[in-house]
């Protein structure tokens, strides 16, 4: 993944001491022991905290749904890539390769 700016790595174990201080973009990938209603919730939590662009992967299905203030979540099945030259000017979610069950935060 290429990515602008600074990028912290967060382990799931860690969320609850991290304040919720979202700059810019979350990336949650879920994992098979992950609860989908909680992940969702936490993602339009970050969205309606600041966070102009959130992505949730299920790395097993394939799927990415996108949050974006304002709009509902966009999911897609299976995309190689997902642009957000809107949000992050050059920036695209390059989803040929996944890595662990982490969550991402990319902050401007």
């Amino acid at each position: 993944m290429h990515a602008p700016g600074n990028v912290i790595a967060i382990e799931a174990s860690d969320m609850a001491r991290v304040p919720l201080m979202i700059d810019h973009t979350v990336i949650e990938l879920l994992s098979p022991s992950g609860i989908l209603n909680e992940i969702q919730f936490e993602l339009d939590e970050y969205v309606a905290n600041g966070a102009k662009l959130g992505f949730l992967i299920y790395p097993p299905e394939r799927n990415i749904c996108v949050y974006r203030p304002g709009h509902i979540p966009q999911c897609l099945d299976n995309p190689q890539s997902v642009p957000a030259d809107s949000e992050l000017p050059g920036f695209t979610l390059d989803l040929t390769k996944s890595g662990n069950n982490a969550t991402y935060c990319l902050l401007k």
